[in-house]
């Protein structure tokens, strides 16, 4: 059962509880500089969680009472999401890891909003670990003006296939092209 006001899922199965607050939107901020030369600025920064770090798609096993959201799509589509340990257990050290990407590096997808950045490296295969999706969001009228959404968290064996270029790039230099055609 997904209990919103508390911030939990509890499982229909075992009656263990899993705590959500650690996807509770926050902010921070980046030390980005606008120009070359010039000291970093901070900027603050609105981070926002999808229930994606947590729950994943419904397959033919899930039972009814292990839906935890439905979202609708385009087309009338409805997906059905289940709880999911391993993007939980994954999702408590997001916090963490977004307050301190300023300096690490990250892949840029197709629309140059969408960043990936992948954790826990595989010894096996350069490739392959958990990948954690964000879209960066610009509003003049909001405050902070900035927002990073964290849409999605999962463990992949290769590269999204939208990411650019085989490399990556410092969050701080992706973020200060980003804000540069903004501000």
């Amino acid at each position: 059962m997904y209990d919103k006001k508390k911030w939990q899922w509890i499982c229909p199965d075992t009656g263990n509880i899993y705590n959500l607050k650690h996807t509770q939107e926050f902010e921070t901020s980046y030390g980005v500089k606008m120009e070359k030369g010039e000291p970093a600025t901070d900027i603050a920064c609105r981070v926002i969680f999808s229930n994606h770090c947590f729950t994943r798609s419904r397959n033919s096993e899930d039972l009814d009472s292990h839906v935890m959201v439905r979202e609708s799509k385009r087309g009338g589509n409805v997906e059905e999401r289940v709880f999911c340990p391993a993007r939980w257990d994954f999702s408590q050290q997001l916090p963490e890891i977004i307050r301190d990407l300023t300096y690490r590096n990250c892949l840029i997808g197709g629309s140059r909003e969408i960043i990936y950045r992948q954790e826990s490296r595989s010894g096996f295969k350069e490739q392959q670990g958990w990948y954690i999706c964000m879209r960066l969001n610009f509003k003049s009228k909001r405050d902070p003006q900035l927002e990073l959404w964290v849409r999605s968290v999962h463990w992949r064996r290769n590269r999204p296939f939208d990411v650019r270029g085989h490399g990556g790039k410092r969050f701080c230099m992706i973020l200060s092209e980003y804000l540069r055609k903004r501000l």
